[in-house]
This record gives C-alpha cells, structure tokens and sequence, in this order.
C-alpha cells in the first residue's frame, strides 16, 4: 500500500496571456499573435466541447503561455453536462450574457464560452480592459443580471469602436 500520492503535471509555462499582454506596447497584440494564440485556445475548448465538457471561465489569466504554445488552464469550474447549465459563474467581461441573466431553463455551456473566447480576442487585440470601458463598467463592476442588457445593447450593431487607432 502507498503512503504517497503522487500527482505530476505539465509545465505550462512561466507566465499567462494577461501578465504577458500588460507587457506588450499599449498592452496589446499584433494580430498574429493574437490569430496564433487563439487558433490553439478555440482548438482546445473545442475538443472539450466535443465530450461535452465546458470550461465556464475563459478569460487571459486562464491561459498559460509557453513561446508561442498556450494551454488552457483553471478547470474548477469546469462541467460535463448535456444539459443546460443553471449557475452563473465566469468573469466579467468574459461572461456572456445568457450566464449573466440566468434563465429559468437555464444557458448552452458551449456559446458562452465562446462568447468569452470572442471577448479575450477583442481584447488581446484592442488592450487589456477594452470591453469593460466600451460596456461603460469599471474594474469593480460585480456580475448580476442587469449588465445583460448593457452587453447586449453594446453588441447590438456589432463590436465596440475604441478612441484610438488601430494600426492593422
């Protein structure tokens, strides 16, 4: 019988997306990178997808990076459900509406992640914070229901304009 357990994990990496992005120049990406490091985040919540698994809090600092290899990181409040899920969790801006609202009969798992998957590109792309200053919050702002409609009325007539240029 041992006495010990032992638990061996991947090294993924020394530092992740939001600690690496507040490093860049305006704390932002160029778009390869940002299409580099989102090809392989989308093909890893897709594999989850498939088995019926979601994350249910992507957001940067759930993202290790390693060069130029990310691995998706933070499962605690992971599922698998073929349900429709019915607690809200998930970080702001990243949560999308539909967990923010919770209805009664509850949210698909799999197009919230992807909302917060769209989210974290918008914002690798645009600076850290760029979503909660075009939905008007602050970083203090807390999760409820009533910020479902600021979301949507934002996203309405497609992504939010920021007040400085874009070079690409």
């Amino acid at each position: 019988a041992a006495e010990h357990l032992y638990i061996v994990l991947e090294y993924a990496g020394p530092t992740n997306l939001f600690c690496l992005q507040k490093s860049q120049p305006e704390e932002r990406f160029p778009l390869d990178v940002v299409k580099g490091y989102f090809r392989q985040v989308i093909s890893g919540i897709s594999h989850l997808h498939g088995h019926s698994f979601y994350h249910r809090d992507i957001k940067p600092e759930h993202i290790a990076v390693n060069n130029m290899h990310v691995t998706i990181l933070d499962c605690g409040v992971m599922v698998k459900s073929d349900e429709l899920l019915r607690d809200r969790c998930g970080s702001l801006p990243f949560a999308a509406p539909e967990v923010l609202e919770m209805p009664d009969d509850g949210y698909a798992g799999g197009p919230a992640d992807i909302f917060a998957i769209g989210v974290a590109i918008f914002e690798a792309k645009r600076g850290i914070n760029a979503m909660m200053r075009a939905f008007g919050w602050d970083v203090c702002t807390r999760p409820r229901a009533s910020l479902a409609t600021t979301v949507r009325a934002v996203l309405l007539h497609g992504l939010p304009t920021l007040s400085f240029a874009d070079p690409e």
